[in-house]
C-alpha cells in the first residue's frame, strides 16, 4: 500500500513499538473509550447542547414524520399521537407544580412569623435612652429647698412642674401676675 491509500481509507492508525508497527482497524467508539479513558459525550459536552438545537432536531423529525403521514394519508393517527403527547406532558407539569406549591405551603406553616416591631420616628427631643443591663440607674438625689427641707426626687418633679415667680420665688404664678410686684417696675 502507498502512502495515497492510506489517505482514502477511513480507520485509524494506532502505532505501537517505536513507530515500527501499524495496525490499521476500523473504528469505534470501544478504542476512543480505551485511548481517552472516559465516555465521550461527557455530562459537559450535554449540557453544551443548546436549546435551539434540541428545537431544530425536533422540528426536523417533526417535518419527517408530517411528509410520511401525507404520503400515506394517516394525518388522523399522527394527530391523535400529538394529542395524546400534550395531554400527558401537560398533566406531569401540572403534578410537578402542584408538588412544589404543597411544598411551599408546607415550609411556610413551619416557618414562625417573627418580623421586627414597627418603629415609628418621634418629633422633638429623643426620650432618655434605655439603659443596658451594666449600667447602673441613676440613684435618688436628694436637695434640699431653700428652707432647709430635703426634697426627694417627687418633690423636686413637682416644683420644676409648676411656674415659679422670679420676685417672690413661689410656685403657682409668675412675675406678670405677682401679687408682691413692686409698684415702680415697669414689665
Amino acid at each position: 500500500m502507498t502512502d495515497d491509500d492510506y489517505t482514502l481509507l477511513d480507520t485509524v492508525s494506532l502505532v505501537k513499538n517505536n513507530y515500527t508497527e501499524v495496525a490499521l482497524n476500523e473504528i469505534n467508539f470501544k478504542y476512543i473509550n480505551q485511548v481517552r479513558g472516559e465516555q465521550v459525550y461527557t455530562e459537559s459536552l450535554q449540557s453544551i447542547v443548546s436549546a435551539k438545537a434540541k428545537y431544530g432536531r425536533s422540528l426536523g423529525l417533526a417535518r419527517k414524520l408530517l411528509d410520511l403521514a401525507q404520503k400515506l394519508d394517516c394525518f388522523n393517527e399522527v394527530n391523535g399521537m400529538f394529542q395524546n403527547f400534550i395531554d400527558n406532558k401537560q398533566q406531569e407539569l401540572l403534578q410537578k407544580q402542584q408538588e412544589i406549591t404543597d411544598k411551599d405551603v408546607n415550609e411556610k406553616e413551619n416557618e414562625k412569623n417573627c418580623f421586627n416591631p414597627i418603629t415609628s420616628r418621634r418629633r422633638g427631643r429623643p426620650p432618655n435612652r434605655y439603659l443596658s443591663e451594666g449600667e447602673i440607674a441613676k440613684q435618688k438625689k436628694v436637695k434640699v429647698d431653700h428652707e432647709g427641707n430635703l426634697l426627694e426626687n417627687k418633690e423636686m418633679d413637682n416644683n420644676k412642674k409648676q411656674r415659679r415667680c422670679k420676685g417672690c420665688q413661689e410656685t403657682g404664678h409668675d412675675l406678670r401676675n405677682c401679687k408682691n410686684k413692686v409698684l415702680g417696675e415697669k414689665n
